[in-house]
């Protein structure tokens, strides 16, 4: 499948791959998706804004963080990955409660002109947290709407990534990041993005395993290596999905870490 696919904090709904628990069967079903997106402040602080939102539509394929491949596609045109169509939202109870690093956080649903309604901190703060920390998620429930639901998800947790180098002659493009995942369940994206010397936009992008190091092939990477020297842009994300289903329903918590990406170097 393609991590891509997913735009935080809006999700597409041609979503692709294989959930754990088995692909949904036909006719209607409940889908809820509860995002946990970290970010870094300048102070070293971890922090993320969570929120959540609730689907009743047809069977869809979901996204996995059990793939065990490393896949670098060929360049591409780079476009934003688009926000996709909304079926209808249903409800999930009056507020959701996130426990993460010994703090809770209740989530409230509110309601965006033009969007679904999603389940956020009202306030608009964010919640100060170690990544790495199990978060648990605890869902009231509506009749009718989604079920009653408590899940524990591992959040993505932090890495540091070595400047993407700019080889002076066609050669494999070696990627580091430390460390790598402490367990199963995690995935590593890297973008690639720059613009040709026809100032066309393009991007070289990847799913890896997260071990720590990728070579990209030289053919792939000489769009990176030739390219205008304004406007590289390397962009590592860690990725970490867990997914429970039960009948008639689907819960995934997708929990991200993207690391402050350090200028690229030339040789």
């Amino acid at each position: 499948m393609s991590l891509r696919t997913l735009a935080m904090p809006c999700i597409a709904i041609a979503l692709a791959g294989c959930l754990n628990t088995g692909e949904p069967g036909p006719g209607q079903l409940n889908y809820g998706f509860v995002f946990l997106e970290t970010n870094q402040y300048a102070t070293g602080e971890y922090v993320l804004r969570p929120n959540a939102i609730f689907y009743r539509t047809g069977g869809i394929r979901l996204p996995s963080t059990a793939g065990t491949g490393d896949l670098c596609a060929d360049p591409e045109p780079y476009v934003v990955p688009p926000s996709g169509s909304f079926p209808p939202v249903i409800d999930a109870g009056e507020s959701l409660l996130l426990t993460l690093s010994g703090i809770e956080t209740p989530l409230e649903p509110v309601l965006v002109p033009g969007q679904p309604r999603r389940y956020v901190i009202a306030s608009g703060d964010a919640v100060e947290f170690q990544p790495g920390d199990t978060a648990t998620v605890e869902i009231p429930g509506a009749s009718p709407g989604f079920p009653s639901w408590t899940i524990e998800a591992k959040t993505a947790e932090a890495f540091e990534l070595e400047p993407v180098p700019i080889p002076e002659e066609p050669t494999q493009l070696q990627l580091n990041w430390s460390p790598p995942a402490s367990g199963p369940n995690s995935r590593m994206t890297v973008s690639l993005i720059y613009f040709t010397e026809l100032g066309e936009h393009e991007q070289v992008y990847c799913e890896l395993n997260d071990d720590g190091e990728y070579r990209i092939d030289s053919q792939i990477a000489e769009g990176w290596r030739i390219a205008e020297a304004e406007g590289r842009e390397a962009i590592f994300t860690r990725w970490r999905i867990t997914g429970l289903a039960v009948s008639g329903s689907v819960l995934l918590v997708m929990s991200t870490f993207q690391a402050p990406t350090p200028q690229t170097e030339a040789p």
